[in-house]
């Protein structure tokens, strides 16, 4: 049998025990269940049932009037209200309102298309002259196909299904290892972290990030994820990771799901960006430090534990206590008030040394440009307070998922950000024991001035050097125009500033924020800003086909069962001056202008049978009225129309606009004429649709959908799609290497006791990084306790003089673990308040590890060559019933572990004793974390 191991009811109201550790238990079976089921096949998804519904079922459009219309037809078409038919701010109807009613559906030949990201494209963005501009028309090649595979549906494949599928993706994607027909990830699959760096299959990674969300998903914000059920919309996602791989881009930040109900479309997800060579760092975060359980539920129950695409787990976004009346912050006080008994020896040693009070600091103070005792302990406070909660769930994460790395975007404010000082934002390097890799954030930064970009920037980078890889989790300038410097220009340059400001301290990469969106657009947004590097195509968009994607910038075909009953045709050219009829047996239903520009430039609508036009006039004919182009929505006179009676939408766009009084560029049959507006095909009996064939955004070329053909295409309205900072991207990403090895030439010093608000030690770390750099040296940042060891004379955390009876400044320890022998030979790991059963009058048996949290180095005996500083596991004989010391190993360095090996800490007891665990270095100090446990003999 198993000993007792139970806690004490007195500990376990005590706050100063009040520190317990939650064991993972329900999740166990799920996991186990769900790593049978899950097999990777190629292209890294997932060959369970729900391939069937990414990649087979779900593939077939409905009969809802939500997939037949186009975000414009709702927006000002058949049911139009006066709310419906208002223009948006460029004079586009607001085409949002029904873009994330759920119809999920699938990539039909979005992957595949030998179009690259720029393919057909000028630096502008525009379609190159001559065949160029009718993208969509060539073959494929064997990297597309490669990205093109996908589970077919079945449940289980066969030997020679898996190997040969194994084959194609080692040698296009190296990942997975194949033998015996099963495919597993390699160990070199997973990035992780070496030192200072990020690698990979034996190389170094950079990552070249930015935080995505797809174009719809500012609707959702405040209200669920944009990976929901009813929400996922893979034909816009897709083309979106297009352009950014296309772009340089190899890392996705992004925000998970909120259930294990939508596992599907996340590793969906994950396929995708792993067929486009890109990582997925995942934020997981519940709170400002997690349940463990509540953490752990969509890794486990995702069962993403083997996907090569995910980069790493974000388990905090921002993280802040918040102002002294927030609830947040007011949970601090019995821990703060555990933590000084236990650290001060007595909560009355603490108010000594404060001068008075202990209760928690006030915003004031928290601020304050002085000096102040109280506040450096309470620092120190937090910084223990949130590694303890970073190591339950770096735990409960490493079972769950030992393969990916763990991070929190530490960076609230920007870090140091006089502004949010009252907040209480987590300090960069609390917690970092149980990260892989530290996230500053760029907030903080100017965003007109270079300089400061690299001074500030330089010190933050140097502050957060705690000999990990740093990743910039955030930056970005918003170009809403709300503000002089609120431009994409401005943006454009600070993109260019903050590459520099990476490469020069050797930071490994970063994440932009964000992809595309105007906020808000959601009731529950409280953000106003545009901080996308592409303009909004979803609210200003210029089409939309039936499927109800968006573009500004690309071509919309007729696609139709009966291409020789319905085409496009083009009807007159500007520039010969010529006119066309439509062919024998059709008649015109409806004409319009695409997309004009000067001759040479290049083809902007191409007809049924292939005369191509650059300015002119397009027209719909037909054999009969099946399907017609109607107006539905006048930009200068405001009115809107919709579908006659028996048609539905089944597509719309923007004709060539002109200013007002310059002549009509689109009609149709009902006596509609608009100089700028939409158009939209309206049809009877679903006979044709209009679809988008080809994307400006990525440059990809899609087919016709649901065996249509395509029948005639055409350029709607173009709008500028990429704002300056792309093209820099597209230039500067792919060298995007830093020397990581951060071999500084000069070193400035901080101290983060010295001034109460944590604000002003990045403002003077800034003025002195700024003159120590001023020579191009490489600068580090380090503190007044680096190089220090456990040998060192000690002063109080706050900078007093040490007394005995408080936290010493440069040491701290976490405990890793603690184990007992009990009463039936069982190791059993203890926790604060634990009550264990021990064999009476025997010897009593423990091991230990425990973490370095400060800076000061640990040295054992052998270093020392004596016994003061000796640092060692202890039993802390002046709070407990006895004494103990137990060596470690070997030095421990910061953030390193110590362990010892299986000792006696008692020769043997008969009655109930209390015993304290604790760090000592002999005759310097006791320190760090204590957990008090019961050790109950039994015959």
């Amino acid at each position: 049998m198993r000993c007792d191991r139970r806690a004490s009811m007195a500990r376990q109201t005590d706050a100063a025990r009040n520190r317990g550790r939650k064991a993972m238990t329900a999740m166990r079976t799920a996991i186990s269940m769900l790593a049978a089921s899950a097999l990777w096949c190629a292209g890294g998804c997932s060959c369970d049932p729900q391939a069937r519904l990414r990649d087979g079922g779900a593939a077939d459009r409905t009969s809802s009037a939500v997939d037949a219309a186009s975000p414009a037809d709702r927006a000002v078409g058949d049911a139009a209200s006066p709310t419906d038919a208002a223009p948006s701010l460029d004079g586009a109807p607001d085409a949002t309102s029904d873009l994330t009613t759920g119809v999920d559906r699938r990539l039909d030949a979005a992957i595949g298309s030998d179009a690259g990201s720029d393919s057909g494209l000028d630096a502008a963005g525009r379609d190159r002259p001559g065949d160029a501009a009718l993208p969509g028309d060539g073959g494929g090649s064997d990297r597309a196909i490669c990205q093109a595979r996908r589970c077919r549906g079945n449940d289980v494949y066969s030997s020679d299904d898996w190997g040969n599928l194994c084959g194609l993706v080692e040698r296009c994607q190296g990942w997975q290892r194949c033998s015996s027909g099963v495919c597993t990830p390699t160990s070199a699959s997973f990035v992780h972290a070496e030192g200072t760096r990020f690698v990979r299959q034996g190389q170094e990674f950079f990552a070249r990030g930015i935080n995505y969300f797809p174009v719809y998903a500012p609707l959702l914000i405040g209200l669920r994820s944009w990976q929901h059920s009813g929400d996922y919309r893979p034909e816009i996602v897709d083309d979106e990771l297009a352009m950014l791989a296309g772009l340089g881009v190899n890392l996705l930040s992004i925000q998970t799901i909120s259930s294990t109900g939508d596992c599907a479309n996340l590793r969906d997800f994950l396929d995708r960006a792993q067929a486009r060579g890109m990582l997925v760092n995942l934020f997981i975060g519940t709170g400002l430090i997690s349940d463990p359980d509540q953490i752990t539920a969509i890794p486990a129950g995702c069962n993403l534990r083997d996907h090569p695409a995910l980069f790493a787990y974000d388990i905090s976004w921002e993280p802040h206590f918040g102002d002294a009346s927030s609830a947040a912050r007011q949970a601090l006080a019995a821990p703060w008030s555990s933590w000084l008994d236990e650290r001060y020896s007595g909560v009355a040693n603490a108010a000594q040394a404060f001068g008075g009070d202990t209760g928690l600091p006030t915003d004031g103070e928290l601020c304050a440009e002085s000096h102040s005792v109280k506040v450096a302990a309470f620092r120190r406070f937090v910084d223990d307070h949130v590694s303890a909660g970073y190591q339950r769930i770096e735990r409960a994460l490493r079972r769950v998922d030992p393969n990916h790395m763990i991070g929190v975007r530490s960076g609230y404010g920007g870090n140091g950000s006089r502004y949010v000082c009252e907040a209480l934002p987590f300090d960069l390097r609390a917690g970092a024991k149980h990260l892989d890799f530290v996230s500053p954030e760029g907030y903080a930064l100017s965003w007109t001035d270079r300089q400061h970009v690299l001074d500030r920037g330089g010190f933050t980078n140097g502050y957060a050097d705690v000999g990990k890889p740093i990743f910039w989790s955030e930056y970005g300038v918003n170009t809403d125009g709300s503000c002089p410097s609120c431009t994409a220009a401005v943006q454009r340059d600070y993109f260019s500033n903050m590459l520099e400001m990476m490469r020069r301290q050797g930071a490994n990469g970063g994440a932009a924020w964000w992809f595309v969106g105007i906020r808000p657009q959601s009731s529950a947004d409280g953000e106003i800003s545009d901080f996308g590097i592409v303009h909004d195509y979803l609210k200003y968009a210029t089409s939309s086909g039936a499927d109800n994607v968006p573009m500004r910038d690309g071509w919309l075909g007729l696609c139709t069962a009966a291409p020789a009953d319905y085409g496009l045709y083009v009807s007159h050219d500007d520039h010969s001056g010529q006119d066309f009829a439509c062919p024998d047996g059709l008649t015109g239903h409806g004409a319009f202008k695409p997309d004009s520009v000067a001759a040479g430039v290049g083809t902007t609508g191409r007809g049924a049978d292939g005369r191509t036009v650059e300015s002119g006039w397009m027209k719909l004919c037909s054999r009969d009225s099946d399907a017609i182009l109607a107006v539905s929505y006048d930009d200068y006179g405001g009115h809107a129309y919709a579908c006659p009676a028996g048609y539905s939408a089944a597509g719309s766009f923007k004709v060539d606009s002109v200013a007002q009084g310059a002549g009509v560029t689109g009609a149709d049959d009902l006596g509609h004429s608009i100089e700028s507006g939409w158009m939209k095909l309206c049809v009877r009996n679903g006979r044709a649709e209009l679809a988008r064939v080809h994307s400006g955004l990525s440059g990809q070329a899609f087919e016709c959908p649901n065996a249509l053909v395509e029948s005639g295409r055409f350029k709607p309205d173009v709008e500028p799609l990429f704002k300056p900072a792309v093209e820099l991207w597209r230039s500067e990403l792919p060298g995007f290497a830093p020397a990581t090895a951060r071999a500084y030439q000069q070193w400035i010093t901080v101290d983060r006791d010295l001034i109460a608000g944590g604000w002003k030690m990045y403002d003077d770390g800034t003025a002195a990084f700024a003159t120590a750099a001023a020579g191009s040296q490489l600068v580090g940042v380090k503190t007044t306790c680096a190089g220090t060891t456990s040998r060192d004379g000690q002063v109080c955390v706050g900078n007093g003089a040490f007394n005995g009876t408080c936290p010493p400044k440069c040491l701290n320890a976490e405990w890793n673990q603690i184990e007992v022998r009990c009463a039936a030979g069982d190791w059993v790991k203890v926790v604060d308040g634990d009550v264990v059963e021990i064999a009476r009058e025997q010897p009593v048996l423990a091991r230990f590890s425990a973490g370095n949290t400060g800076e000061g180095r640990w040295l054992t005996r052998a270093t020392t060559g004596g016994s003061t500083g000796v640092v060692r596991f202890g039993c802390n004989e002046n709070v407990g019933a006895f004494g103990c010391r137990v060596e470690m190993g070997a030095d421990t360095g910061y953030l390193s572990d110590a362990e010892s090996a299986e000792v006696v800490i008692s020769n043997g007891i008969a009655q109930d004793a209390d015993v304290v665990f604790q760090m000592v270095a002999e005759n310097v100090a006791w320190f760090g974390d204590r957990v008090a446990v019961t050790l109950h003999p039994v015959p």
